[in-house]
């Protein structure tokens, strides 16, 4: 794992960071709001997939409701128009769904490129991408160029986080590691913060 971090940092440093600086430095920031309105929007099929899986019929009629308000309304869902109303937007992958059914993270993992994952949601990436019709409806580099976009527009917003963190950690991959396991572990709760002992339990799983 650290070995494919050093190989992450140097990709990274060498061809990432400094596009996702660019792309940062000349959009202006209600264009990159949008854009990220829009890749979520686009990637509501694979959410509507999971909450059915996870038996969430509420879930899956908001994310159909979201859908269909940010795509007519909200200029093909570059405008979140759906929290308006009242259809507010939760995360639904195939790893969160292997949760739901009791499936624990196994090994921790740095995916070459991908970064930070575990075994069950590498997987669950890997299943997902069968979930998009974009798998489909494609060739593959048009989904490779997709991809790296929306790549592009995450690695953009966490310029500032990840520079904080690398600059206050004494050990980088333990703390990226821990903000990792943290921000997954609100993702599996549906966005909602989740109680500390099960964080507590989760980070036990995760060492």
């Amino acid at each position: 794992n650290r070995g494919i971090l050093v190989f992450n940092d140097a990709v990274d440093a060498v061809l990432i960071k400094p596009a996702a600086k660019f792309y940062g430095f000349v959009t202006p920031e209600f264009a990159k709001r949008g854009v990220r309105n829009f890749i979520r929007n686009l990637n509501a099929p694979v959410v509507l997939a999971n909450d059915l899986l996870q038996l969430e019929g509420g879930d899956a009629a908001v994310t159909v409701g979201r859908f269909v308000v940010n795509t007519v309304f909200g200029v093909a869902g570059f405008v979140e128009v759906a929290e308006e109303w009242e259809l507010p937007y939760h995360p639904a992958d195939f790893g969160q769904t292997l949760n739901t059914y009791g499936s624990g993270p196994g090994a921790y993992l740095m995916l070459p490129i991908l970064g930070p994952s575990t075994l069950r949601d590498g997987i669950g990436t890997g299943v997902d991408i069968f979930f998009h019709p974009f798998t489909y409806l494609f060739d593959t580099p048009t989904n490779l160029a997709i991809t790296g976009g929306k790549a592009l527009v995450r690695r953009e917003s966490l310029i500032e986080p990840l520079d904080d963190l690398r600059a206050t950690a004494i050990d980088y991959y333990a703390a990226l590691r821990s903000a990792y396991f943290q921000d997954r572990a609100v993702e599996l709760n549906k966005g909602a913060p989740p109680a500390s002992p099960e964080v507590d339990r989760m980070f036990e799983e995760f060492e």
